[in-house]
């Protein structure tokens, strides 16, 4: 997914309207996990990312503005449950999740790989027999699809769920000190973190085969928010997508 430009007068007007949207109540919570490039903390510990770009821009036409919380991926679907958030930020669609919230359309795909260190003896694996025997990491509350599941099941897969508010870097560091053999990560998160880290992570390398097929990810808004606050979850949703529509039009290298 390409960033969805805001311009600097956009993002000037936001700030300004901060305090006037606090007094009126169109200020939205919304959580954010990190997971660059889509969403990502810079320098001076700014929330910053094709996501929360993409987000503001969409609401600030509504009428809104996103008032961020940045929290590991658990909690933001914790919050989402229990209405103390309005939305987070884009995630899988499941069965599970679809009982408490409603799903923008698609805004994102991605596409599992496992990565390795390129100097260690673990081979890329070419049939899930490779893979058993292997510690391998992933993060928590992620959904990879159901063919990781279906391979933990058949060949009970040494699995290690790591949480916390940047779990793709967590895993990577991991790798790179040899406390893991295997983690799964996004295959274009993972070459962001590479760049964004060298050389720290120039031994970590991709494996060519995906984890099952891409999956894509949607802005949720919670259910149970909308009815604390006696708003219309599903036409919210309707502006909400056609706003993310017209913001993708506008968008020339989209």
């Amino acid at each position: 997914m390409r960033a969805f430009k805001i311009c600097t007068a956009a993002l000037a007007a936001l700030c300004l309207t901060v305090s006037i949207a606090l007094a009126d109540g169109s200020v939205l919570k919304v959580g954010a996990y990190i997971l660059p490039p889509l969403t990502s903390l810079d320098d001076s510990g700014r929330l910053r990312g094709e996501s929360v770009d993409q987000l503001a821009g969409a609401l600030q036409d509504m009428g809104y503005v996103p008032e961020y919380r940045i929290l590991p991926m658990k909690r933001c679907l914790e919050g989402m449950l229990h209405g103390e958030l309005a939305m987070m930020l884009p995630v899988v669609k499941t069965a599970e999740r679809s009982a408490f919230m409603l799903f923008s359309k698609p805004v994102a795909r991605m596409e599992s790989v496992f990565w390795k260190r390129d100097s260690a003896p673990v081979r890329c694996w070419e049939t899930p027999a490779d893979l058993v025997g292997q510690r391998i990491g992933i993060a928590l509350g992620y959904v990879y699809g159901p063919e990781l599941q279906q391979l933990r099941r058949e060949y009970r897969l040494d699995l290690t769920e790591e949480g916390g508010k940047n779990p793709e870097k967590t895993l990577f560091l991991m790798l790179e000190a040899g406390r893991m053999d295997l983690i799964l990560c996004d295959r274009s998160i993972g070459e962001y973190l590479k760049a964004q880290n060298r050389p720290l992570f120039d031994d970590i390398v991709p494996c060519p085969r995906p984890v099952g097929r891409s999956i894509s990810l949607s802005y949720p808004v919670s259910k149970e928010y909308f009815d604390k606050h006696k708003l219309d979850a599903e036409a919210f949703l309707t502006r909400l997508n056609e706003s993310l529509a017209a913001h993708a039009a506008a968008d020339p290298v989209r």
